[in-house]
Parts: structure tokens; C-alpha cells; sequence
């Protein structure tokens, strides 16, 4: 009998930042920018026509509900050196003045961008769809920036810590 999980560890994927802003001004709720942010690592381009790409993202986070509000998200791609990134980004994000987890964004165009990513993908919302345990949010591509020449970061450098569901028998 094959071994599911091990076999489902053979697809490789990459390892993002995942953000969204809702501005405070459009909520009516509080006037702070309302700010989410979490590590990913299922991201793929889905269309060319029009430019679409599909960020899975856990039923129970924040992001889910950020990404429902502002109808937009930013795909942070991270490269090899920041492999410390992964464990930052994987628990609630602290969020201070200028800083998310320690490190420094600006928000650009109700976006928030990290300079020293490896590019950046801005998407507006076209739709999400439930997938089980998470959320695949589809969105249009508006900009993409290639901001090093470094290499990215994947499950082959640093296998995911999360485990497979196992199948029954």
C-alpha cells in the first residue's frame, strides 16, 4: 500500500508572506488600518488571461477574514535567506508602528510591501472558494515587482512541519 503523506511530500511549493490591509478609514469600527499577516506555502499562478494567481490559506486565520474585507492581498515571495521568516510569520502577528514581527513594511497603495522579500505579487480579490480545512482566495493580478537575484525558498530546502491527514483504509 503506498503511503499517502509521504507521496503528498513529493509536490514541492514555495514559502510566501501573505498579507492584507483594510484601511481604517473604511471601517467603521475602529481607525487604525486593520492589518493581517501569516506564511503560506500553497501559491500558484492559475491564469494568464486574465493574470490570475490562488493562495490557500487556513479556514481559522485571521487573513481569511482580512482578505474578505479589503478584497485584496499581497504575495510576498521569500528567498533562501529567509528561512527564518517561516517560523515569524507562523503564529498571530504582532503588529507595532512600522513593523510587523520585528520587521520593517511600508504600506504602498493600501498594500503592505516588505523591501527585502524576494518579489512581491498584489492581487485584488476575484473570488474564494472553501476547500476543506482552508480557504483558496483566486486573485487578478495588479502588480508584481522582482526586487532580488537570490533563489526562492521551498519545501525541498526546508520540508513543511505540518503534518498529512491520513487517509482511511
Amino acid at each position: 500500500m503506498m503511503d499517502t503523506d509521504k507521496a503528498l511530500q513529493k509536490l514541492t511549493y514555495g514559502y510566501y508572506i501573505l498579507t492584507a490591509v483594510k484601511p481604517g478609514d473604511e471601517l467603521k469600527t475602529r481607525d487604525k488600518d486593520y492589518i493581517a499577516a501569516g506564511v503560506i506555502n500553497w501559491a500558484s499562478q492559475l491564469s494568464f488571461e486574465p493574470l490570475q494567481v490562488g493562495v490557500s490559506v487556513q479556514t481559522d486565520s485571521h487573513l481569511n477574514e482580512t482578505i474578505d474585507y479589503s478584497e485584496s492581498f499581497t504575495l510576498h515571495i521569500l528567498s533562501d535567506d529567509q528561512i527564518d521568516w517561516i517560523d515569524a510569520f507562523s503564529t498571530k502577528s504582532e503588529i507595532t508602528e512600522g513593523k510587523i514581527n520585528g520587521l520593517p513594511y511600508t504600506l504602498k497603495d493600501d498594500r503592505i510591501e516588505f523591501e527585502d522579500t524576494l518579489a512581491t505579487i498584489a492581487c485584488t480579490l476575484s473570488d474564494s472558494v472553501r476547500c476543506g480545512d482552508h480557504t483558496l482566495h483566486i486573485g487578478q493580478v495588479v502588480s508584481g515587482h522582482d526586487l532580488s537575484k537570490s533563489s526562492p525558498l521551498t519545501t525541498v530546502k526546508r520540508p513543511s512541519k505540518y503534518p498529512g491527514v491520513k487517509l482511511e483504509k
